[in-house]
C-alpha cells in the first residue's frame, strides 16, 4: 500500500525544533530514544501504557508474515466501518484491518498503520503468537479481540451488522449515526478530522457491499438485538458521528433520539439490565437532554476537542460558527444537570494545543488542565483521544505532526491527579471499552 506522499521526517524535525520545553527546543528523538528517555523520565506510567500512547502516536505496521496469519484469523475482528482512517496512508483499501488489539494486562491500542518514514513499532509474529516489537526488541504481546457473533450478519434491509455497530475493544458498540459531517459542506470542519475524505475512500471501494453513510434506525434495532444474545459480553454502547448544525442541531437531535429508543427497545427486549446507552453528540438545548433520558440514554458526551475560546474557533470553526464557544460550555453543564455528577463525558484531542496556539510543551499542558478543572469542578468527567494527523485533513495539508510522546506524558499524569482530586471518573470511558487514549487506561491506577 502506498502513502500520500509527504517527508514525514523532516517534517517533524521541523516541528520538534519549534516546540520547547522550559524555553529551549525540544530535541529530535529517534523512536527507539524517545521511548527510553520517557521511561526513564515517568517511571510511574507503566510500561503497556506508555506503550499505547507511542503507537497510536506514531503508529504501526505489520511484518508480511503477521498480516498473512491475521488475514487467516477469521475469528478476530476487523473495522472495515470505521469511522476514521487510523492508517495515515490516505488510500483507498480493502485490507483486513484489525481495529485494535490488547497487551496481556488488558491495555487496549488502537491500530494506526503508519509509513517507514514514521519510524513506527512493528507487529511481528513469533513462535505462534504476536508480538510488538522494534529494532530487533521484543516489547510485548499482543492478542487480538475476537470477532463478535453479529458480525458478518445481515438485518432485514440487507445491511451489515458490522457497518451499523462495531465493538471497540470488547464490550462496547460504538454506533455511528452519520459517516458525514455537514461542517465539510460548508468547510469549516475541525481541523484535525478526516471523516468525509475517510467515507469517501470507503465508497470508492467495490469491497464496502452495504455501507451506508446514515444507518438506519430498523437496523440498528436489529443489530442491537442480535448482539445482545451474546449475554454479559456488552457493557453499553455510544453514537457518535457526524454533525448536523442546521436549525439548531434540530435533525441530529432528531435522529439520535430515534437510535437510542431503537437501542433501548433492544435491550429491554433481551432484558439486558445495567445495559447503558450514551449518545455523544452537539449539546443540545436542557429540554432536549431530558428527552434523551427519558429515552434511555444514560448519559451525554461532547468534544471540546481543545480548550480555550481563541485556539477552539480556529481548530472547530463549524463549532463556532453554529453554536460558539459560550453556549457550548452552558448546554454542557446543563447537561449536568440533567444527567448527574459523572455522567457528562468531555473528551479532547490530545495534541491539538500544538497544532495552533502553542510551542511550549509545558504551557499547553497547563492550559489544558486548566480547562479539565474547570469541568471536573462542574461536574464533567474527562476523555481524550491521541492526535493521529491523517492525509485529508488541514493538519496534514499544512504539515503538521503529532506531539513529542514526552507531551502526552505530562498530560496524562496532570490529568490524572485532577481526576484523583475530585473523585468523578467517567463511567464510559474505561480501559475495557476505549482504544483511542491512555486517559481509560490510567484511570486503572487511581
Amino acid at each position: 500500500m502506498k502513502a500520500v506522499g509527504r517527508n514525514l521526517k523532516a517534517v517533524r524535525e521541523e516541528s520538534y525544533n519549534a516546540w520547547k520545553m522550559g524555553g529551549v527546543p525540544y530535541p529530535v528523538m529517534s523512536r527507539k530514544e524517545e521511548f527510553e528517555y520517557c521511561r526513564g523520565k515517568y517511571p510511574q506510567i507503566p510500561k503497556t501504557m506508555l506503550l499505547k500512547d507511542h503507537a497510536v502516536s506514531i503508529g504501526v505496521q505489520f511484518t508480511d508474515l503477521a498480516w498473512r496469519k491475521f488475514d487467516g484469523m477469521t475469528q478476530c475482528k476487523q473495522r472495515r466501518a470505521a469511522i476514521f482512517q487510523k492508517d495515515k496512508m490516505g488510500v483507498a483499501s480493502d485490507l483486513a484491518l484489525p481495529l485494535d488489539f490488547l497487551f496481556s494486562d488488558g491495555t487496549t491500542v488502537l491500530v494506526c498503520i503508519a509509513p517507514d518514514e514514521r519510524d513506527p513499532y512493528i507487529i511481528d509474529y513469533i513462535d505462534g503468537r504476536f508480538w510488538l516489537t522494534a529494532d530487533g526488541d521484543v516489547y510485548e504481546e499482543v492478542h487480538f479481540p475476537l470477532k463478535p457473533q453479529y458480525y458478518g450478519k445481515k438485518t432485514s434491509k440487507g445491511a451489515f451488522m458490522d457497518h451499523v455497530g462495531l465493538v471497540t475493544n470488547v464490550r462496547n458498540i460504538h454506533i455511528i449515526p452519520f459517516h458525514h459531517c455537514h461542517f465539510f459542506t460548508e468547510g469549516v470542519q475541525c481541523r484535525f478530522c478526516d471523516m468525509d475524505y475517510c467515507t469517501r475512500l470507503k465508497l470508492k471501494l467495490g469491497t464496502v457491499g452495504t455501507f451506508n453513510v446514515r444507518i438506519n434506525v430498523e437496523d440498528t434495532y436489529e443489530m442491537m438485538y442480535e448482539a445482545l444474545k451474546e449475554e454479559g459480553r456488552y457493557k453499553h454502547c455510544f453514537l457518535t458521528g457526524g454533525s448536523d448544525p442546521r436549525a439548531d442541531f434540530q435533525e441530529e437531535f432528531d435522529f439520535h433520539l430515534a437510535l437510542i429508543k431503537a437501542v433501548t427497545r433492544a435491550a429491554q427486549d433481551h432484558g439486558a439490565d445495567g445495559f447503558s446507552t450514551w449518545p455523544i453528540m452537539s449539546p443540545v438545548r436542557k429540554d432536549q437532554m431530558k428527552q434523551l433520558q427519558d429515552a434511555g440514554a444514560v448519559g451525554f458526551g461532547t468534544f471540546f476537542e481543545i480548550w480555550g475560546k481563541e485556539k477552539w474557533e480556529r481548530m472547530c470553526p463549524g463549532k463556532a460558527k453554529y453554536l460558539g464557544w459560550d453556549e457550548w460550555i452552558k448546554r454542557t453543564l446543563d447537561a449536568v444537570e440533567v444527567f448527574g455528577k459523572g455522567n457528562v463525558h468531555c473528551s479532547f484531542v490530545a495534541g491539538t494545543e500544538l497544532m495552533y496556539g502553542y510551542n511550549d510543551m509545558e504551557e499547553a499542558v497547563a492550559d489544558t488542565l486548566a480547562g479539565h478543572e474547570f469541568l471536573l469542578q462542574n461536574g464533567c468527567s474527562l476523555g481524550d483521544t491521541i492526535l493521529t494527523i491523517e492525509p485529508g485533513t488541514d493538519l496534514y495539508n499544512t504539515g503538521q505532526t503529532e506531539p513529542p510522546l514526552e507531551f502526552y506524558c505530562m498530560l496524562d499524569l496532570g490529568r490524572t491527579e485532577l481526576i484523583r482530586k475530585y473523585g468523578i471518573i467517567g463511567k464510559m470511558c474505561w480501559y475495557d471499552t476505549m482504544p483511542y487514549s491512555l486517559n481509560a487506561d490510567i484511570t486503572r491506577l487511581l
